[in-house]
């Protein structure tokens, strides 16, 4: 066995000294509440996410164009599935995001364009 020497016990003291046992037990445990930054993160409820990604079947739909072969963003591991998110930052593209649209659809994805002026309800709406 061995024995305890005199600077174990001065340390163990020191070290006493500096962390109180009463501050050293959680009476209560809280949660940091996640914040999300961007409108995309609140929809998907999850802040991974991919930047460009080239989604399954995109190249095949869109030979000719290659804007439309990726998304802005895609959240594998939001609530409800894997999503697909766009941004687009002008108005005049909504018609190439529309067909967009019916193409992910066909494929079995969930996508979402998030245009300008749209509410959260909105985008949910699109969605379900």
């Amino acid at each position: 066995m061995s024995r305890r020497t005199k600077s174990n016990v001065i340390m163990n003291q020191e070290v006493a000294d500096l962390v109180p046992v009463e501050k050293n037990t959680t009476t209560s445990v809280r949660f940091r509440e996640v914040q999300f930054r961007s409108q995309a993160e609140k929809i998907a409820k999850d802040q991974l996410f991919y930047k460009n990604y080239y989604y399954p079947g995109g190249r095949q739909a869109f030979p000719d164009k290659p804007i439309l072969q990726t998304v802005d963003k895609y959240f594998p591991y939001a609530e409800g599935g894997p999503l697909f998110i766009d941004e687009p930052l002008r108005t005049d593209d909504a018609k190439l995001f529309e067909t967009k649209t019916e193409i992910m659809k066909k494929l079995g994805h969930r996508y979402v364009a998030l245009t300008p002026g749209l509410s959260e309800l909105d985008i949910l709406e699109r969605l379900a």
